[in-house]
């Protein structure tokens, strides 16, 4: 009962992990993207 509550947490806090990396990664996207056509 224990053992699988721990795993469906390690899978939930994974797929948050993943999702605010993502998220993390198409801000990072957009900055630069609005910095080159700043630049220019």
């Amino acid at each position: 009962m224990v053992s699988s509550l721990i795993g469906k947490n390690k899978i939930s806090d994974a797929e948050l992990f993943s999702e605010s990396l993502a998220e993390v990664k198409i801000e990072a996207a957009r900055t630069l993207r609005n910095q080159q056509i700043h630049s220019f």
